[in-house]
C-alpha cells in the first residue's frame, strides 16, 4: 500500500497566516495511474484551453469547476481511497496555538494513521510515503 499527503494553508496564527489548514491522502495499492493521470489532465487543459498552459502544475485555487472537476473525475477513476482533514484555525484552542507541532501531529499523523489502520492490522504493508507533489 502506498500512502500519498499533501497539505495546504499553513498552522500559522498571524494576521498573515491562511484560515484554514487542509491535508488530503491518498490510498492505494499501486501509485502508477495516480503519477500519469494527473499529468495527462494537465496536458489535455492546456490543449484546450482551459487551464494557463504557464502552470505546470495543477492548483486547485487557481482553476475553475470545469477543471476540479475534469481532474477530479480522472482521479476517481483509480484504484484509491482519499480522505481529507480540513482544520479551520480560528476554532484551535490557545494552548494549542503555542505548540503548532501537536497541531500538526494531530492533522497530519494521526488522522492517516487512523485511516490507515484496519489496513495494517489485515496484514498489509506501507510500502511508501509520498508527498502528492512528487507524483
Amino acid at each position: 500500500m502506498y500512502v500519498l499527503v499533501d497539505e495546504s494553508g499553513d498552522l500559522g496564527f498571524s494576521e498573515a497566516a491562511t484560515n484554514y489548514l487542509a491535508v488530503a491522502h491518498i490510498e492505494c495499492e499501486a501509485p502508477v495511474r495516480l503519477r500519469t493521470e494527473p499529468r495527462r489532465s494537465l496536458k489535455r487543459l492546456h490543449q484546450k484551453s482551459k487551464y494557463s498552459e504557464s502552470r505546470n502544475e495543477l492548483k486547485f485555487s487557481r482553476m475553475d469547476d470545469y477543471c476540479r472537476k475534469s481532474v477530479l473525475a480522472k482521479i476517481g477513476e483509480c484504484d484509491a481511497s482519499p480522505s481529507s482533514v480540513v482544520l479551520e484555525k480560528v476554532r484551535v484552542k490557545a494552548n494549542l496555538r503555542k505548540d503548532p507541532s501537536v497541531l500538526h501531529k494531530w492533522c497530519v499523523v494521526h488522522n492517516i494513521m487512523l485511516s490507515l489502520l484496519p489496513q495494517i492490522t489485515g496484514g498489509n504493508k506501507i510500502q511508501g510515503f509520498h508527498a502528492l507533489s512528487e507524483i
